[in-house]
C-alpha cells in the first residue's frame, strides 16, 4: 500500500475518540497524551467529552482550547478559554491559551494582561505549592510567548526538578536550546520527553530535524519514521523525512513522501518545488515540468518556480521555453544568478553562444563562485573549438564544486579532442564514481577505451549504457560503437 493510499484510508475510517477514564486526572491524561501525538482533533473530541462528563470543572474546556488552536480553530479555541474562565477566573492553562490568541490575533494589550494574570496565577499556586510543577511549566510557556527564554527556561527546569515525569517540559525547553542554537542540550532534552512517552511526535520531529541539520540522516529518517507511526498527518514530518531520503540518494520513496505532503496540503508550493527538485534528480523531467507549472500558478511572482521550470524544460529538450521561463525568473529577480546559468544553458543547446556566454559572464558578476558558469562557459568554448579555454573553465568548476558529474565529462569531452586519453579516461572514471547510473559517464570512458584499444572493456561499458537508457541519445552513440568493435 502506498503513503498516499494510506493517508486516505486513515482520514476516511477516522473515527470520533472514545474517552475511557473512571477519573478526571485519567481522563486528562489521555487528552495529554493525544496533544503529544499532534492528535489535535481528537484531542479535542476528548477534552468535549471531559466537558460533558465534569461540567463545573475548567480545566477540560482548557485543554480543548490547547487542543482546538493547534489544529487552527482559533475561534473555538476562544470560546472553550473563555469558557473555562467563566467556570474558573485565575485557571492558569485558560489565560495562558486567550493571551496567545490575542497575540496571534495581534491584540498585544489583552495579550499582556492575561499574561500578567497567569503569571499571578502561577504564582499563587507556586506559594501554596512550590513543587507544583505544572504552574512553573505554565509559567516557562508565559515568558516564552513573551520572548524571555532565559526565565522561560528557568520555569522549565523548575519544573522538571518537580516532576522528572513531566515529558512537555522537556520538549519546552529543548525548543528554547533549539532555538539559541544549543544542539546538544536540545537533543538531551527531547530524547528525555521521548523516553518518558515514545509516541511524543513532536519531540520526535524536533530531534529528527536537529539529526537532519548536523548531518545525521539515518537517525533522522529513524525519528521521522516513528513520528509518522504515531500520526500520519505530520506535514513536517513527511516534508523533511522526503529531503532525509533525498540527500542518500532514495529519491523515488523522496518524491513519494512529497506527495504525501501534497495529498494533505495541495496549496504547498514548498512541496510542489520539492518534488519538482526530486524528478529533477530522478531524470523524470516531464513531470518536474508539470510540478513547476502548478507552482507557478499558485504563486507567479516567485522567480524560484519560474527556473525550476526552466531547469525542468531545459533538460526536457524544450529549450526556448526554458529561456523564456529563466528570463520570467529574472524579471522578478535581477540577482538571481542561477537563472542566468540556466538561460545560457538553453541558449548554448539552441547554438545561440554569444548570448549564452553573456549569461554565463553575467552569472559570475553576482556569484564568482557559482560552479555551473564556468561549467557553462566551457560548454561554449568546446562549441568553439577552445579545447585550453574548455579545459580551464572546467577544472574551476571542479576546484569549485569536486562532486560535479557534468564538469568532469565535459573536461574529459575536452581532453579527447586533444588526444589527451589518460586524462579524459581520469576524468570520465571520477564521473562514474561520483554516479555509476550516468549513462553518459559509461559512454565517456567506454570511446576513452576503444580509442586506447581496450576494446573488450569499452564493449561492456556501451553495454551498460544500454542498460541504463536504452532509449536515449547516449544509446544510439553506444550502439554505433558496438557495431564497430563487432566489425573489426
Amino acid at each position: 500500500m502506498s503513503r498516499l493510499t494510506a493517508l486516505t484510508l486513515a482520514a476516511t475510517l477516522a473515527l470520533p475518540t472514545l474517552l475511557r477514564a473512571d477519573t478526571l486526572d485519567e481522563g486528562l491524561a489521555q487528552v495529554r497524551a493525544l496533544a503529544r501525538q499532534a492528535r489535535h482533533a481528537e484531542a479535542a473530541e476528548a477534552a468535549a467529552q471531559l466537558v460533558d462528563a465534569h461540567p463545573q470543572s475548567a480545566l477540560p474546556h482548557a485543554w480543548r482550547a490547547v487542543a482546538l488552536e493547534a489544529a487552527g480553530e482559533r475561534e473555538a479555541a476562544m470560546a472553550a478559554a473563555n469558557a473555562a474562565l467563566q467556570l474558573n477566573s485565575t485557571e492558569a492553562l485558560a489565560l495562558l491559551m486567550r493571551g496567545a490568541l490575542y497575540q496571534a490575533a495581534g491584540r498585544a494589550e489583552p495579550a499582556v494582561a492575561d499574561y500578567e494574570l497567569c503569571l499571578q496565577a502561577c504564582l499563587a499556586r507556586l506559594n501554596a505549592d512550590a513543587a507544583d510543577a505544572e504552574a512553573s511549566r505554565i509559567a516557562g510557556l508565559v515568558q516564552l510567548m513573551a520572548g524571555d527564554n532565559e526565565k522561560a527556561a528557568s520555569n522549565l527546569t523548575r519544573a522538571l526538578a518537580a516532576d522528572p515525569a513531566l515529558a512537555e517540559a522537556w520538549y519546552d525547553r529543548g525548543r528554547i536550546h533549539a532555538a539559541e542554537g544549543r544542539a546538544e542540550q536540545a537533543l538531551a532534552d527531547f530524547t528525555q520527553a521521548i523516553e518518558i512517552d515514545p509516541t511524543y511526535a513532536n519531540a520526535l520531529v524536533a530531534r529528527a530535524d536537529i539529526y537532519l541539520a548536523s548531518g545525521a540522516v539515518q537517525e533522522s529518517l529513524v525519528d521521522y519514521t516513528a513520528a509518522l507511526a504515531t500520526n500520519d498527518r505530520l506535514v513536517r514530518a513527511w516534508f523533511n523525512r522526503a529531503r532525509g531520503l533525498q540527500a542518500q540518494g532514495r529519491l523515488a520513496e523522496a518524491i513519494e513522501d512529497f506527495g504525501a505532503v501534497l495529498a494533505l496540503q495541495p496549496g504547498s508550493q514548498d512541496a510542489r518545488l520539492s518534488r519538482a527538485r526530486a524528478l529533477l534528480l530522478a531524470g523524470r523531467h516531464a513531470e518536474a515540468v508539470e510540478d513547476a507549472a502548478r507552482a507557478i500558478e499558485l504563486d507567479m511572482t516567485r522567480a524560484e518556480a519560474w527556473l525550476l521550470r526552466a531547469q525542468a524544460n531545459h533538460l526536457a529538450g524544450s529549450n526556448a521555453d526554458a529561456v523564456a521561463d529563466a528570463t520570467q525568473a529574472l524579471t522578478l529577480d535581477r540577482q538571481m544568478a542561477r537563472a542566468y546559468v540556466a538561460r545560457g544553458m538553453a541558449r548554448a543547446d539552441l547554438e545561440e553562444y554569444d548570448e549564452a556566454m553573456a549569461d554565463f559572464d553575467a552569472a559570475l558578476a553576482i556569484d564568482e563562485s557559482l560552479a555551473q558558469a564556468y561549467h557553462g562557459r566551457g560548454k561554449v568554448y568546446f562549441m568553439w573549438e577552445n579545447w585550453g579555454d574548455a579545459i580551464r573553465e572546467a577544472t574551476r568548476a571542479i576546484e569549485l564544486d569536486p562532486n560535479y558529474v557534468d564538469a568532469y565529462l565535459g573536461r574529459a569531452d575536452a581532453y579527447m579532442q586533444r588526444y589527451q586519453w589518460s586524462d579524459a579516461l581520469d576524468d570520465a572514471e571520477r564521473a562514474l564514481q561520483l554516479n555509476s547510473q550516468n549513462p553518459y559517464a559509461w559512454l565517456k570512458r567506454g570511446v576513452v577505451l576503444m580509442e586506447s584499444n581496450r576494446w573488450a572493456e569499452a564493449r561492456q561499458d556501451f553495454e551498460m549504457v544500454l542498460q541504463l537508457d536504452a532509449d536515449g541519445q547516449a544509446a544510439v552513440t553506444a550502439r554505433d560503437r558496438i557495431r564497430t568493435i563487432d566489425a573489426e
